[in-house]
């Protein structure tokens, strides 16, 4: 599952997704990873990338804050909140 946002301040996409990594050994079932990644949409370049945590297939929600320079991440129960340098 996937999230996106859009920043209000600087042409800059936020996508958050989950994508399968592995099948768990002892129960057989899929193991995931989770990430944040920001695009430049004005020079069509990918920014970064950085690792949410989890294991599992998880629906995230992407925000900025009015300034533009956090990104807010959630699924419901992880909350968490990056600055942009």
């Amino acid at each position: 599952m996937k999230g996106v946002g859009i920043s209000p301040k600087r042409p800059i996409l936020a996508v958050v997704f989950s994508t399968y990594s592995k099948t768990d050994k002892l129960d057989n079932t899929y193991l995931y990873k989770n990430f944040v990644t920001l695009y430049d949409m004005a020079e069509g370049n990918k920014m970064g990338e950085t690792a949410l945590p989890g294991d599992k297939e998880t629906s995230w929600n992407v925000t900025f804050s009015e300034c533009g320079r956090q990104i807010r991440v959630s699924n419901g129960q992880t909350h968490l909140t990056f600055d942009m340098k």
